[in-house]
Order: C-alpha cells, then structure tokens, then sequence
C-alpha cells in the first residue's frame, strides 16, 4: 500500500492532495492503472480500492467451501503471507497449500 501511494504521490499528471488516513494493507489493487492528465489522486486510490474489492470478493465466492479461512480479512491476510513467502507464481498454490495444511490442523503458521 505504502508503495502504491508513493507512486500515486509522485505522479505530476494526477492533481489532488493525497488522502490523510492510509488504506488498509493489502486493500489496492496491484495491477498497473491507466490514468487521464488532471485525473485526482483520490480518484485513483478510489479506482485500486474498488479493483481489489473485485476481485477479493470474486474469489472469496469462489473458494472451496472447506478452507480454514473464516473471513475475506484473513483471506487478504494469507494471500499477503503467501506472496511474502514466495514471489513465484509457480510456487504459490503449493506455499498456499501448506499453511492451509497447518490452520486445518489447528498449527501456527510460522511464516
């Protein structure tokens, strides 16, 4: 998130103050955003904010109906683990697997 806004910041072709209070980690979207000339920060912010609200809650209607994952929060929560753990996207559903294997059992998940 903090990178994400500093990108926003940066951007001379956006207008608008930057908002005052930081979104919630892993709350943007991570995708690259096209943007118009005079477009507002804000605006843009608004646009990742509602593109990961998208697609979290697409997925999360999807998921198996047996993870040990209570809610969308800790959901966004393990996938953040999940990409910590590894940048590979080879690699994902196998890290993923493997802390899933751990909250089934009721295990920390030592990441």
């Amino acid at each position: 998130v903090e990178q994400a806004l500093q990108r926003i910041a940066e951007q001379d072709a956006l207008s608008g103050d930057m908002p005052a209070a930081m979104p919630p980690e892993g709350s943007l979207a991570t995708d690259t955003l096209r943007f118009t000339r005079g477009a507002t920060r804000q605006q843009m912010i608004d646009k990742l904010l509602a593109d990961q609200k998208k697609l979290v809650d697409d997925v999360w209607e999807r998921r198996a109906p047996d993870l040990p994952i209570a809610n969308v929060e800790d959901f966004v929560t393990l996938a953040s683990i999940v990409e910590k753990e590894t940048g590979r996207g080879d690699e994902r559903s196998r890290v993923a697997a493997v802390f899933l294997n751990r909250l089934a059992k009721g295990m920390r998940l030592q990441s």
